[in-house]
């Protein structure tokens, strides 16, 4: 599965920031058609091996859009906080 703007996401926040918070993310995959997903990501580093992680969740937020009358519009795209360490948030 290819999300080009998830990809970007990771590219343009990963390299700078610890997390980034409610990155609105818009999709049509070939099976279950159309979704907007939020996403939240945080990056996590193992003291003992110093490699690293990411941990992503992922919320399927498009029927509570459709409902809220929202669905397909870009009201919210890219409208996330990003934030380095120290639970500091802002780009």
């Amino acid at each position: 599965m290819d999300i080009p703007s998830f990809g970007r996401c990771l590219k343009r926040f990963f390299p700078k920031n610890n997390k980034f918070d409610d990155y609105e993310v818009e999709h049509v995959f070939s099976s279950i058609g159309h979704k907007i997903m939020l996403l939240n990501a945080r990056r996590i580093t193992q003291k003992e091996t110093v490699s690293q992680m990411i941990l992503l969740a992922i919320e399927d937020i498009t029927e509570k859009m459709r409902l809220q009358g929202n669905c397909g519009t870009n009201a919210r795209r890219g409208e996330g906080t990003v934030g380095g360490g120290g639970g500091n948030s802002g780009q």
